[in-house]
């Protein structure tokens, strides 16, 4: 008989160790942003804060992520990248794997965190109002030209954090907005994010994060009729890979 614990409320050391972490962000992104002032190129400081300000939460947070297939998230470029989410640390993990070169697609109720509201809006995220379609639809509009001009994309095809650790339905924009951009979609699958910090809880606990980013998918001549099912396809390959996931 299967046995099940509830996953315990994070103690004093996990609140404190997120304090730390959060401090960590902001030390790095600053430091991230002047390494790079020299450049006088906003992309170059954007990249400079999301690599220097995810690698020190990291490590204050004693999180430690592995990487299956990072080839895939270096080229092609530029790509949409799409992740199953599960933890609002996710945005410190996917920008930690993806590197420079990417931005993102976010829900516009960040644009109130205090932390992370003001770093995306410098890196570039476009944020969409989920509660009003076609609002978020005139806001996807740019994110094409973004493609275009050779800055890659992250969106969670999902639209929110799933409650359990499979992925929910996945929302179609991304796909669109691949097509429209002639560039390919690229799977990013993340394990046991859920374990560091669950759906909404605020704080982290130490542990590990399994990664894999999986080969490129050529969507430009997906018959639109056929949406459906094709990005159904795509969702189940993450179910596929959680359920067997590939060797470093």
């Amino acid at each position: 008989t299967a046995r099940f614990r509830p996953r315990p409320a994070p103690g004093a050391g996990d609140r404190l160790r997120t304090v730390a972490g959060f401090a960590a962000l902001l030390a790095g992104a600053l430091f991230g942003v002047a390494r790079k002032a020299p450049t006088r190129r906003r992309r170059a400081m954007a990249d400079g804060l999301m690599h220097d300000a995810t690698a020190a939460t990291l490590r204050t947070l004693d999180v430690t992520v592995r990487v299956t297939g990072a080839e895939h998230a270096r080229a092609p470029r530029p790509a949409v990248f799409l992740f199953n989410h599960q933890s609002q640390f996710d945005v410190i993990i996917v920008p930690y794997v993806l590197g420079g070169g990417v931005t993102a697609i976010a829900k516009k109720e960040l644009t109130r965190n205090p932390v992370f509201g003001p770093l995306m809006r410098f890196v570039g995220v476009t944020f969409i109002d989920r509660a009003d379609s076609a609002s978020a639809r005139a806001a996807l509009e740019p994110v094409v030209s973004t493609l275009r001009d050779g800055l890659s994309v992250a969106v969670a095809p999902e639209g929110t954090r799933s409650y359990t650790p499979g992925p929910g339905p996945f929302k179609k924009g991304a796909f669109h907005i691949a097509r429209q951009a002639g560039v390919p979609v690229i799977p990013v699958v993340i394990r046991n994010a859920g374990e560091i910090a669950w759906r909404d809880s605020p704080f982290a606990r130490p542990g590990v994060v399994d990664v894999a980013v999986l080969p490129p998918i050529d969507v430009s001549a997906w018959d639109p009729a056929e949406l459906d099912d094709r990005v159904e396809e795509v969702r189940r390959l993450y179910e596929d890979t959680l359920l067997d996931w590939p060797a470093s």
